[in-house]
């Protein structure tokens, strides 16, 4: 191991170590009563447990990797990284307030470690792998890629809670929201009227709902709010949202309970731009639906109507582990274009350092991605912006696999070359 990938690898676990020391061990006092009702036995704890498990991992992924690189053996890094987790996971519970340790973060944090040493460990036949290997990496990534676009499609359908009581909740105070500063003068669901409390009629409710997922409502603006607030909800009787539709700012937004919560992923959102956006004392009316397979969001104000449609789509798994609670159709297609080409460039790379019929690789799992998978989930057709990304993505891939051709050609050469004072005379390579 050359002297300079034993230094790499070494800053490469000090910046891990200190990202991790960053991420975990700062105080949260607004959890210490969370924190204390936690038992340090759960796995995939909270609402956004799945999120929170997943992320663990990938903290410690570079730390793992590092210590690989640096000359450590990848079990010598496994065992390092778990005596790390321990030792965060004792000072959460000790020292630090408002932190809840866990022996899912210890199982998550260990992965993530094993993971960044395997990764570290056969980083050559990763980067540079043979054509059969590369041919066999980019079949088994475009069987992940499938199963994670599927699934993604999958946890965007909705999840309505049955068998519990359903409440109507107007203008709710509720912790991590801030309260609308207006006032609602109707709430409805599914074009029916929703009152405060439980629901006079639940099965008429869920019939309505289920049949026409939104929320509407007419309200007196009081002004922006600086986080999400709630203005019309439902809510079942274990405190689990059904739907909900509020300001942000000056921002419409809306959502509808998805299978992401059974994973405990996060519930995506839909918002209209400037949808609440008045003066103090404005009367607006506002809805926001799922139909057909999108959102639709609707606000009037003064004779003036505003609405934008934000389609649902199997390329909006970054959104379901991502450490903030993004808003669809705020800055979303950047980020789903940026995720597209990071997934697909990888792909194209592997198939074409395989190259022969692993080229068709990338383009057959593009049309899976953006054609089948989209058709079969009843979802609208995958946008222009999509399909631009994924060619995107093999552009970079291919480029990025030619360019690595030749440095491995030049670095072979220049090994011969430098043997060849070295074999006996009259014979050659």
């Amino acid at each position: 191991m050359s002297r300079p990938q034993r230094h790499l690898g070494y800053r490469i676990a000090l910046a891990g170590f200190l990202f991790i020391a960053a991420m975990t061990l700062m105080p949260h006092r607004e959890e210490i009563a969370r924190v204390a009702v936690t038992p340090v036995t759960c796995v995939i704890c909270g609402d956004l447990g799945g999120v929170d498990f997943f992320l663990n991992i990938l903290l410690f992924v570079p730390l793992g990797m590092g210590l690989t690189l640096a000359g450590f053996s990848w079990r010598r890094a496994l065992v390092l990284a778990v005596l790390t987790t321990f030792c965060i996971e004792l000072l959460q519970m000790k020292v630090v307030p408002g932190r809840d340790a866990s022996l899912g973060d210890v199982m998550a944090n260990t992965l993530g470690g094993g993971l960044g040493a395997l990764l570290a460990a056969h980083w050559r036949g990763i980067v540079l792998p043979a054509p059969d290997r590369a041919r066999r990496l980019a079949l088994a990534y475009a069987m992940v890629l499938g199963w994670v676009w599927a699934g993604t499609a999958w946890t965007l359908g909705p999840a309505y809670p049955q068998g519990v009581r359903w409440y109507g909740a107007w203008a709710a105070e509720l912790d991590n929201f801030d309260r609308f500063p207006g006032k609602p003068l109707l709430v409805t669901a599914g074009g029916e009227p929703l009152l405060p409390g439980p629901a006079l009629n639940q099965a008429r409710l869920e019939d309505a709902v289920v049949a026409r997922p939104s929320l509407g409502f007419q309200a007196v603006l009081g002004g922006p709010t600086m986080r999400l607030a709630p203005i019309g909800s439902i809510v079942d009787g274990v405190h689990r949202d059904v739907m909900r539709i509020g300001q942000a700012g000056e921002d419409l937004v809306f959502e509808v309970r998805m299978r992401a919560t059974i994973l405990k992923l996060r519930n995506p959102m839909a918002a209209l731009p400037n949808g609440l956006a008045g003066a103090p004392g404005d009367t607006v009316e506002a809805e926001g639906a799922l139909r057909d397979g999108a959102f639709e969001l609707r606000s009037s104000r003064g004779g003036q109507t505003t609405s934008r449609r934000v389609p649902l789509s199997a390329s909006w798994g970054w959104s379901l582990v991502a450490p903030w609670a993004p808003v669809l159709g705020v800055g979303a297609g950047f980020l789903t274009a940026f995720w597209i080409v990071g997934a697909i460039a990888l792909l194209a790379y592997w198939g074409t350092l395989a190259g022969g019929a692993a080229l068709s690789i990338p383009p057959v799992t593009a049309l899976l991605l953006f054609g089948a998978i989209p058709w079969a989930a009843e979802f609208p057709p995958a946008g222009w912006s999509e399909w631009a990304a994924a060619l995107a993505g093999i552009l970079v891939g291919t480029l990025a696999a030619r360019i690595a051709s030749r440095t491995r050609a030049r670095t072979v050469d220049s090994t011969l070359q430098d043997a060849l004072p070295l074999l006996p005379s009259g014979m050659t390579p």
